[in-house]
């Protein structure tokens, strides 16, 4: 009898097994839309060039540019004129200082009528910029400063806009001496006095033929409403976009109609461009740049692909998607004027109007 019921028990692990892996590898529900290669192509002008400008930031009528240049780190500029409002974040190691400027998720919010940016400070802390009062003392002024994970192993988004409320991205890199039996990505929401909680998005790691390639179908950033807890991570192997509502503990993906997926075995890394490297969030809009349409893919040359906009709201539904005139690397978008700002990869900005392009 015993060895009966020891032989049912061994049966039902292993249909259980079967089953759980017959189901889709994404928890959330996912929603299937063409998205791509439906938008018309717009010029844009030349508005400026800063030699050293790695990526931009924007919010009410501020445009901040993160720079390699030691002096100012971060430049200041206003969106209407584009003039210099201030240059930030000298290197150095004092206080208000920075051995080096990074901007994981390029983020700004406001608080108590000042606007905030936080920014890592080499890899392990994190400084919170107080545009505002720094712009009034001409000076870098830090109004606050936390150690979430480390930059180059996933990302953070601040929550609530206190530095020690956070959404993170995790990524475990690949070491080839570990066996990695769960999927290479932790969600975590942090919160003072409270224990972290972790969101599970996936049922089980996705096969990888070739080892030093086992995250690659994980990696990618996240963007957060600009005044709602709502996050997006979008995928750069896989044509995803996964949104997370904290306020209202919802869950969903938006995945391009007919592209890989996470159930695909085994995951194949096609080498070529990121779908996703840019995005920017807006009170109404996602604004991502897509490189994979099917114009830019029938470029040969990677440099000469010119990047579509792809804007969803933040239900996950599909609006439109604009063909702009050239590759970008970042882009932001000012609600005020509706300009979108574009930084190449010449370190050069571009302005594109789209009025009358968005409802």
């Amino acid at each position: 009898m015993r060895n009966n019921i020891q032989v049912l028990a061994i049966v039902f692990i292993i249909a259980l097994q079967f089953s759980c892996n017959k189901r889709p590898n994404l928890i959330p529900e996912v929603r299937d839309i063409d998205y791509s290669n439906k938008g018309v192509e717009i010029e844009g002008k030349l508005v400026t060039e800063i030699i050293g400008a790695e990526g931009i930031i924007q919010i009410d009528s501020f445009l901040m540019v993160v720079t390699v240049n030691p002096d100012a780190q971060l430049l200041v500029l206003n969106s209407n004129t584009l003039d210099t409002l201030g240059e930030f974040c000298m290197k150095g190691n004092a206080r208000n200082e920075f051995k080096k400027v990074y901007s994981a998720a390029y983020q700004a919010y406001r608080r108590d009528d000042h606007i905030f940016v936080p920014l890592y400070d080499d890899p392990y802390l994190m400084k919170e910029v107080d545009i505002t009062e720094s712009i009034k003392q001409n000076k870098t002024v830090i109004s606050n400063t936390a150690f979430p994970i480390i930059f180059g192993h996933g990302t953070a988004v601040i929550l609530n806009e206190d530095l020690n409320q956070r959404f993170e991205y995790l990524r475990n890199k690949y070491h080839p001496d570990e066996e990695m039996k769960q999927p290479p990505i932790v969600y975590s929401v942090i919160m003072p006095n409270k224990k972290d909680k972790e969101i599970k998005i996936f049922r089980r790691k996705v096969y990888v033929e070739e080892d030093r390639k086992r995250e690659m179908p994980y990696g990618g950033t996240i963007k957060k409403h600009p005044t709602k807890n709502i996050i997006v991570n979008m995928f750069r192997g896989l044509d995803y976009l996964v949104f997370f509502d904290l306020e209202n503990n919802k869950r969903f993906a938006v995945h391009q109609t007919g592209s890989a997926t996470f159930d695909d075995e085994p995951y194949v890394d096609t080498g070529e461009y990121y779908f996703t490297g840019t995005a920017h969030g807006t009170e109404d809009y996602v604004i991502l740049g897509y490189n994979h349409g099917e114009e830019a893919m029938n470029e040969p040359d990677r440099h000469k692909r010119k990047t579509e906009i792809i804007i969803f709201d933040w239900g996950g539904n599909f609006i439109t998607n604009i063909k702009l005139d050239r590759r970008v690397g970042h882009i932001v978008y000012d609600e005020l004027q509706k300009k979108l700002f574009a930084l190449t990869f010449r370190e050069e900005i571009y302005e594109y109007d789209l009025s009358g392009l968005l409802p």
